[in-house]
């Protein structure tokens, strides 16, 4: 064997070349793996070190011990609890572990061999049933039973039970924390406080991660408080919980913090303004903020500072009157810095009924948008709320030459324009010769009177004048008559013929 082989940095390297997530369930392909480890005594660690790196679920652990300690059962033929979890999460058939007796000590020194080399854990209920995770959790030492624990994502249903179990988990080494939360019963309010132990336990946190389905009362205010206890945060992902104002000003004086998403309420925004003090999120990239009224956003940018963010973006469940749409883009334009703003999204959630879809409109015009024309070095416009668009050939062109960097253009995407009228193909033209890096364009044609191909399309393409990069047209609600629909198909069959894997969506 060659001496390098022998170095475990470089079989390390190799090795995890072996290490295949699935592109479907994420579940890995272990047989090579598995067969370096067998193949000699210099592989072996290296190898279970990768094979066991990341868990997908704990039943592997108790697989590894003898047949004669575990059995399987069908997915139907457990208790409720996991039931519930086949039902609403895992609608195939489903094979389920758990042990028959009580495990040995030499069975227990197995399983904590693998458990030791374990980084991640991204599902701990599934595929075994509730007896064995309770028995896996308490093992006969003190001793944690993954002791280089550094990512844990927890998908449950919340019951009081369950934090006991978790409390083996909190140690020192964790570094990436996710919590998904399917409520089944409604604990007592007490039982949210209960993790609080990750704070206390846990003090290297990095990332950090809350999904639920539904709000409960209290939830909030737990989560506001763990955030507290945390001081090397970098991503903070609570899209769906509101953060209090004393939990913002904590996530502002971390150093790294680079990511944020949360859920904002009127509580917050008025403690915020009536304090005199500047929120700087100095190293803060990308910030998501969840609010039923854009209101309430525009109310908060002036009182944070966005020295280096690259991503804006927020979702609001209403649509925001014509003065409060304006007021919030100047206010973004006043918080974000222009040079480093590469990326800016207002989504107002989509109609679900015909009667979202009649809801009264105003006209949403280029003035509406100027202040965005500040942020020359823009990658993303994707503005989608409940309005009219109106917005002709110049106003796109002004808008491109102020943001010529533009590679996704997204206006009313999903709400439509209701108009009429809409860019001409002439000026999508245009439009498409001046921004060269435009992958993606969402905008209503208009078709009226368009029955022949402008020859400058072809001296366009002759000229070598539309970019040829990988393109999306989506034409929204357009209104395309009859007369035009062949010019029309003769138009864009000429412009994706210079684009190589690209479309167009009528």
């Amino acid at each position: 064997m060659h001496h390098a082989l022998r170095l475990e940095e470089i079989l390390l390297n190799i090795f995890g070349h072996c290490y295949s997530p699935s592109p479907i369930n994420r579940q890995h392909v272990p047989h090579d793996l598995a067969t370096l480890a067998r193949t000699c005594r210099t592989f072996k660690e290296p190898a279970l070190d990768i094979l066991w790196t990341e868990l997908v679920n704990l039943s592997p652990l108790v697989r590894c011990v003898p047949e004669a300690s575990h059995r399987v059962h069908p997915g139907y033929k457990v208790g409720q609890f996991l039931v519930f979890i086949v039902k609403h999460r895992y609608r195939c058939h489903i094979k389920w572990y758990s042990f028959t007796r009580p495990l040995q000590e030499a069975e227990w020194d197995t399983i904590r061999s693998y458990a030791r080399r374990v980084r991640s854990i991204r599902h701990c209920m599934k595929e075994l049933n509730w007896d064995s995770v309770k028995t896996l959790f308490n093992p006969p030492t003190p001793d944690p039973m993954f002791p280089n624990l550094r990512v844990l994502c927890w998908e449950f249903v919340f019951i009081t039970e369950i934090f006991p179990l978790m409390h083996h988990l909190a140690i020192p080494s964790l570094a990436s924390l996710e919590i998904s939360v399917v409520f089944g019963d409604v604990p007592p309010l007490h039982s949210f406080f209960q993790l609080y132990f990750f704070g206390d336990l846990c003090p290297n946190i990095k990332t950090f991660r809350v999904r639920m389905l539904r709000p409960r009362v209290g939830f909030d205010e737990c989560i506001s408080g763990l955030v507290r206890r945390w001081r090397n945060l970098q991503d903070v992902y609570c899209s769906f919980v509101s953060l209090d104002s004393s939990t913002l000003l904590h996530l502002s004086r971390m150093p790294f913090l680079t990511n944020l998403s949360f859920t904002l309420n009127a509580v917050v925004v008025d403690h915020i303004t009536s304090s005199a003090s500047i929120l700087l999120f100095s190293k803060l990239r990308n910030l998501e903020i969840y609010s039923q009224p854009l209101e309430l956003v525009s109310r908060l940018l002036p009182h944070i500072q966005l020295p280096i963010i690259e991503s804006l973006a927020v979702y609001i469940d209403s649509c925001p009157l014509k003065h409060i749409l304006r007021s919030h883009l100047v206010a973004v334009q006043n918080s974000c810095a222009r040079h480093s703003l590469v990326s800016m999204q207002l989504t107002q959630t989509p109609p679900t009924s015909s009667t979202d879809q009649r809801l009264e409109r105003y006209l949403l015009t280029l003035d509406d948008l100027r202040p965005c024309m500040v942020f020359d070095q823009l990658r993303r416009l994707d503005i989608n709320i409940a309005s009219t668009v109106k917005v002709t050939d110049n106003d796109l062109l002004e808008l491109a030459s102020a943001c010529p960097h533009l590679e996704y253009l997204l206006i009313n995407e999903e709400w439509g324009w209701h108009t009429a009228g809409g860019i001409t193909p002439d000026g999508l033209l245009q439009l498409l010769q001046r921004l060269g890096s435009l992958r993606h364009v969402c905008l209503a044609i208009d078709s009226r009177g368009y029955t022949n191909i402008s020859p400058a399309l072809e001296l366009a393409r002759i000229a070598g004048a539309i970019p040829r990069i990988p393109l999306i047209v989506n034409v929204a609600d357009s209104l395309i008559h009859p007369d035009s629909v062949e010019a029309l198909a003769n138009f864009f069959a000429g412009v994706m013929q210079q684009h190589a894997n690209s479309s167009s969506c009528y």
